[in-house]
């Protein structure tokens, strides 16, 4: 039998996201968005967004790439999956682009760092992010990428 999460008024209280980290071609940066609205305001986070009804996470992530930095990518590798305290659960992937194919889609900033300027900035989240880049830069040397 499924176990279902449900609150009192009978809806799901699962709610799932997708990060996605997105470096360059060399892995010496790694693009990040400022997040104006959520959680995090003013904090700089990967790409990503909520799963839609029925929606994979990886079919998410590639959807939530292409709505936030106009790249269709079909190279999106797991990382993994991290359930919080409150219900939400957060499908992590990363991948390489060209920097010059991203474009600004969306009203939230987007911005290459290098991986040193990573640590001086205000970041979404609680401290998962560096360990995400790592645990990326891990996947990329293990795949001989």
């Amino acid at each position: 039998m499924e176990e279902v999460n449900m609150n009192v008024d009978g809806k799901d209280l699962e709610k799932e996201f997708t990060l996605i980290l997105l470096f360059n071609e060399n892995d010496t940066k790694v693009l990040l968005q400022k997040k104006i609205r959520g959680n995090y305001p003013n904090c700089w986070n990967g790409v990503g967004g909520h799963l839609k009804h029925g929606e994979t996470p990886l079919v998410g992530a590639r959807r939530e790439v292409e709505e936030e930095t106009g790249i269709s990518t079909w190279n999106l590798d797991f990382i993994c999956k991290i359930r919080f305290y409150n219900y939400v659960i957060l499908h992590c992937f990363c991948g390489r682009v060209n920097e010059k194919d991203v474009k600004q889609v969306e009203d939230e900033p987007l911005q290459w760092f290098s991986l040193l300027e990573v640590d001086n900035l205000s970041l979404a989240g609680d401290g998962n992010l560096p360990w995400l880049i790592n645990e990326s830069l891990g996947i990329f040397m293990r795949k001989g990428k």
